[in-house]
Order: C-alpha cells, then structure tokens, then sequence
C-alpha cells in the first residue's frame, strides 16, 4: 500500500513547547494530505477533554501547496477551536484523524493555567515549585547513551586538570555522608581528590566510614583534627592537602550530579586561563525531590555585593586560594562568600566563568540554612562584615546595610559631591500626567541639585500652554524646550541633552510619579560610581504591580521587562526582584546617565530607532565601551503606563516602524537576542515572568 504523506501545520500555539493560558486555550492550523484533502477531523486533547475543531477557509495554503507541490488542495484545510480547562499544569494535544483511519499527533505542549486574569497570569512560588518537577522530569536525565557519548567527548579534551574536593565533615548523619562520598566517586570525570578534613566528630560512625571509603579508593584523602574549629578551620585543613590545580568547595551532606566535574573540565578546555567557575544549583530534601532551583546570570559583580551568587557549585585556582590565606576563621557562616570576594580582588573578573547547568543539590532539611537564614542568624552578621571588609580593602566608602530580603545587602553608597542633574520630561497635551509628575518631583525630592527640562512636542492644548508658562514662571529651575515635529521619542531626547546644563542626565516620562523622596539620591550614588554608564529605577502601576524591574534582552521577540506585573514584595529568582544588579538594559522611563557618556556615543538613534528599544539600544552601546548598567530597586516610583493598554502601535503606519525597529535590534545585537548575560538559558524567553524554559536553550556538551 502507498504511504500517503501529510502536510500540516500548527499555527497557534506554534512551536512554543511551554505555554501560559487563562483557563482557555485558542488553536488553529491547517492540515491535508497528498491529494489535497483535509483531515476527517482535528481535535484538541487534555486529559480526557476532547475539542474538535471547526473548519476554515486557508487560501494561503491552497496557493503554497500548488506552487510547491503540484497539489490541488480543498479550501477547508484549515482548522481553529478553542479548549477550556482548570488550573496546574497539563498536556495537551493537538492530534488529526486522517482519512486513511489513522491518528496523527501534529503538535504537543506543556499548558500551565492558574485561572488568573490577564494581568496577574504570571506563575507564583507554589506554580514555580509543580513547575520544576515537570523540568527535571523532562531535562535533567542521564541516560547510559548520554553517559557513554560524554565519555567518548571527554577523552578528546586536552586539558584534564586535577579537581581537588574540599569538604570537612562533623558529626554528619551516616546517610548522607555516604551519599555525599559516592556522588563524587560516581563522577563521570575521574581526576578528582577527595580530601576531607573531619572537624573533632564525636559521631564513632562518622570515622569509621571515612576510614572504609579511605581504603577503597586512593583519591579519597581525609585529616582528622585534634578539637574542633569550626568549618573555615577544618576547610583550611583540608586545603592544605590538596594537589589540584581547581578545588571545589562541597558541603558534607550536599549531593552532585554524576557530570558536575566533565562540566568543569569541559569550560576549562573552553577557556583555560579561567580562574573561577560557579553553577547553578537547586535544593534537594530528606525525599530526594529537587526544589528551589537558582538559575544564575553570568558574572555580575554588583549582584554578588548583595548576594553570594557564586555559592554552589564554586571551583577556585587552588594556587590563588593558598595565595589569600584560605577561608577566615571570624566570618564563620560567611566564610565562602567572604573567600570569594578576596579572591576574586586577585583576578581579572574576565576570568570568572559561569556554568548554566544545575550542578550541585543543597540539602535542605530541618536546621538547614538552605531553608532559612534564621537557623543561624550569625550568618546574615557575617554575611554584612564579609562585604563591608571588601568595601573597605578597595577603599570604597559606603556603608552596608540590610536588604529588602533576608540575607540580603544594601550598599550605600556616600555621595562625595552633588552634581547638577538635568531631568528631562518629554510631553504632548498631558496636562494632568504632566502636573502631577512635575509637582511630585518639587514637592517630594531631597537630592535638590536639578533643573527640569519640559519637552513640548507640540503642545496645543490652552490649559496645558497655561501650565507651563506658570511653572517656568515660578520656578527658575524648570525650562520649556520646543521640540515640535512627528513623535520621535530619540530626537526629542536628544534635543533636550543639548540644551541640557547638568552632568548628569535624568530622562524621566511624564506619566511618573515619585512618591520616594530619596530616588534621584540613590540612582545618583550609582551615577557617580566609575564604569556606571546608565542607572535604572523601579517602577510600579498605581494598582501595586511591577512594571519595570530592569530590562532582559531577547525575551518576548526583542527585550521585556523582567518581573512585570509581579507584586513589589515578591523576592523572585532568589530574591533578584529586589536587589541591586548589572542589567543589560534598563528603561528610559526613569534612567541617570552621564551626560558627556551619552554624547560620547551619539545619543538616543533618532533614524533607526525613533520610538522603540531606543533606550535598550543605547545601554547595549554603552555595554560595548565597558559601562555598567545598574538596576537599584531602592528608587522606586510610581508609572501610570495603562496597565490594560497593550500594543499602542495599532495602525499599520505603526506597525511597519515597529517591525523596522525590531529588525534593526535584532541585527545589530544578535548575541543579546540569543543569550541575555544576566538571564539564563534555562528561564522562559517567551515571558517575563522568569519560570523556567521548556526546553532551555542551551544543552550540555554532550547532548
């Protein structure tokens, strides 16, 4: 019997493999086989809910098909329907029924629907947890043919470097030392030394395993201290032991994945002269189940001032730890950040290499700081010496103070001189915007350097006319620029930085309200820092949601705003929501930058970019020079950008500038669309809610 060959295709949801949906599902597509007809049926399938779809016309397939492939095909191919189910996570199905008798699965995803309305459909800690499961069940096996194919790649590497493995142990439950032990005798790299240094156990189990592990294999190595001192003592004890060119830092009742050191070994012969590599990491329990998992960006030296990001897994140049004196015996609870941070004064931080896998399982059980900080609150004291000690040795002044978070820093920074600031507030006819963000900015800003710059696009509304002549009349500090002419948001700009007289450079939309009166102080104390190309602020609907927390870029087709439409208190992402930050771009709707910086690399691109991604394009640029872009979540203000207003760009005049504006981007920052460095490959590019990817976007070496 001849094969009869199909062709079909889904048109929504499209090839997206994880997808959000508010309790209603729409599909559509098109199917037929070789002689033209369509399908007897095409359904829809969750569970056991089952949709048919309804036929349409598709006369763009008619034509395709007839031109490609010689083939008459009936107008009906098309197909469209909608599916409805209730909340969690789901798999559906979009399947055809040929005419041959045969069923056909055309396309299969993974659905997650909380029910929520539009605005708040992002996932929450809970959704984020069913969700995680669903990753690891589809992403993190290990097969034999994925064990086998890594080997065969590993021994065409060069470099085959000795991983030393520093892990003291005191008095740890006998299940999991033994487990702790295997998951680095199971390693699929094999040039390891284990060396263990036993801090005084009282537990006769703990040394009795040791001993046995000991004489099995002669890479395992152990000291055993004569009294107790605590876990920077008995990792120095154990450092002094170590042969390896890396070393490895591993807690005694923590767990690695079977590949962890080939994915050392691998980014290594990748960049050889590195002298620091960190991974990403998840928890595990008492039961074995992976949660909390913390999807790291590359190296971001202002996340680590407020957080240990380097954490598990950490491996460190053994020559350069022995060089700083090992782990400091008074940070004790902070000792590993407090090491990172000293060594890392020691290197070039081009050398500092980031691994986008999990890596390292912390055991979270009852007393576990994996848990909580607040089992050991000694912890989060040290954790505030170990950064104002690196402050102190790079003699910067600043204070460290505490988070928004738990077990997190604040970094105040002294604000040495005040430098004028002009803000710049591009307006057409928004009387009442205007207004409230002018009389707002007067009223509550304590940084009292500035001058207003009101761009006028054109105004020709009498009450809004009638405002600016008074509030320029009153106020000497406050100008009116004519920028009349098409809406072109960088040529407003721009004009507005020439007549500029500030240092620094405020661009500030006229739909914000400041309701922080320390705003422009503290995106200024960053401003004034050196290698700050452009500072970025928090921005939040009046309704309470976010709307701007720093920009990602490759996101949702171009750049998204992270975080958006999350509540202000949500930690997120290990608490990134709300923690000063490297972005690769933050918006203009509240940006500081320097002004001869912005001039210095032409300003905004009024020709290629005239409303959108300009203030994206423009971070990037200054990325290229070696600037820094900075997200500080402690200058929070108010945006009343319609939280309902989606797309304003409706026209199709519109729609062709934003598409040539999306093309533009695309091509000249290709790497940012593929890979954001302060994201993650492995959380969602479709959203902006950072859940995870299905599938992520970069695989391990060997798959």
């Amino acid at each position: 019997m001849k094969r009869i060959k199909n062709f079909y295709c889904v048109d929504d949801p499209g090839n997206k493999k994880f997808l959000y949906a508010n309790g209603e599902l729409f599909f559509r597509g098109w199917f037929c086989d070789s002689s033209g007809n369509p399908a007897n049926k095409i359904y829809a399938e969750i569970g056991h809910n089952v949709v048919i779809s309804k036929s349409m016309h598709r006369p763009d397939v008619v034509d395709i098909l007839k031109e490609k492939h010689n083939i008459s095909v009936s107008q009906t191919t098309g197909f469209r329907g909608f599916i409805t189910f209730g909340t969690g996570i789901k798999l559906l199905k979009i399947k055809a029924f040929t005419n041959d008798l045969k069923e056909i699965t055309l396309a299969s995803y993974i659905v997650y629907s909380s029910n929520k309305n539009s605005h708040n459909d992002v996932c929450n800690e809970s959704d984020l947890a069913s969700l995680y499961d669903k990753w690891v069940e589809n992403f993190e096996t290990f097969n034999s043919f994925e064990k086998n194919n890594l080997i065969v790649l590993q021994k065409a590497l060069r470099l085959k470097p000795l991983i030393s493995v520093l892990m003291p142990t005191y008095n740890t439950p006998k299940n999991y030392l033994i487990e702790v032990i295997d998951s680095v005798i199971n390693q699929t790299y094999e040039n390891w030394q284990l060396c263990i240094s036993d801090d005084n156990s009282s537990e006769p189990h703990v040394k009795s395993i040791l001993e046995e592990y000991k004489s099995k294999d002669p890479r395992i190595e152990v000291v055993y201290r004569k009294e107790n001192g605590h876990i920077s003592r008995a990792t120095n004890s154990a450092l002094e032991i170590a042969k390896g060119e890396f070393s490895a830092l591993l807690d005694h009742d923590d767990l690695l994945p079977q590949y962890a050191f080939s994915c050392l070994v691998y980014q290594i012969n990748q960049t050889p002269n590195v002298n620091l590599i960190y991974s990403d990491e998840d928890k595990i329990d008492e039961n074995g189940v992976r949660t909390n998992p913390y999807f790291k960006p590359d190296w971001n030296y202002e996340l680590c001032l407020s957080q240990n990001c380097i954490s598990h897994l950490g491996v460190y140049r053994t020559s350069i730890i022995k060089e700083i004196g090992g782990f400091n015996p008074d940070l004790v609870g902070s000792q590993d950040w407090d090491m990172a941070l000293r060594f890392i004064e020691k290197i070039s931080h081009s050398t500092i290499k980031h691994i986008p896998h999990i890596l390292y399982h912390w055991r979270a059980f009852e007393n576990s700081t994996a848990l909580s900080v607040d089992v050991k609150p000694y912890a989060v004291k040290a954790g505030k010496k170990t950064v104002q000690n690196h402050l102190k040795r790079l003699k910067i002044n600043a204070t460290v103070k505490d988070g928004l978070w738990q077990n997190s820093q604040k970094i105040e920074y002294s604000i040495h001189r005040k430098p004028l600031v002009s803000i710049l507030i591009p307006t057409k006819n928004q009387l009442q915007l205007i207004s409230n963000c002018i009389h707002s900015l007067i009223g509550l800003t304590i940084y009292d350097n500035f001058e207003i710059l009101i761009l006028d696009n054109g105004s020709d509304d009498p009450e809004t006319i009638k405002f600016f002549k008074n509030i320029t009349k009153t106020h000497s500090f406050i100008k009116l620029v004519n920028c009349s002419g098409p809406f072109n948001f960088s040529r407003i700009n721009n004009i507005g930085v020439n007549k500029a007289k500030g240092e620094f450079i405020c661009f500030l939309n006229d739909d914000i309200e400041i309701t922080e009166p320390l705003w422009l102080s503290e995106m200024i104390s960053h401003a004034l820092r050196d290698h700050i190309g452009a500072v970025g602020a928090k921005l939040i609907y009046p309704q309470r949601l976010v709307q701007h927390s720093g920009i990602i870029t490759g996101i949702c087709g171009i750049a998204g705003h992270i975080y958006k439409f999350f509540p202000p208190e949500r930690r997120a992402n290990q608490g990134r929501a709300g923690i000063v930050q490297e972005m690769s771009a933050v918006t203009a709707a509240c940006m500081v930058t320097p002004k001869v910086l912005f001039l210095e690399v032409n300003g905004f691109n009024e020709k290629d970019l005239p409303v959108a991604y300009n203030d994206v394009d423009y971070c990037l640029r200054l990325i290229a020079k070696g600037f820094k872009i900075i997200w500080t979540p402690y200058a929070e203000l108010i945006h009343y950008e319609s939280i309902s207003r989606g797309y304003e760009d409706v026209d199709e005049q519109s729609l062709m500038r934003l598409k040539k504006e999306q093309k533009y981007v695309k091509e000249k920052w290709p790497e940012y669309m593929k890979n954001d460095p302060n994201y993650n490959p492995n959380l969602t590019n479709v959203s902006e809610d950072s859940s995870y990817a299905f599938p992520p976007r970069l695989k391990k070496f060997w798959q």
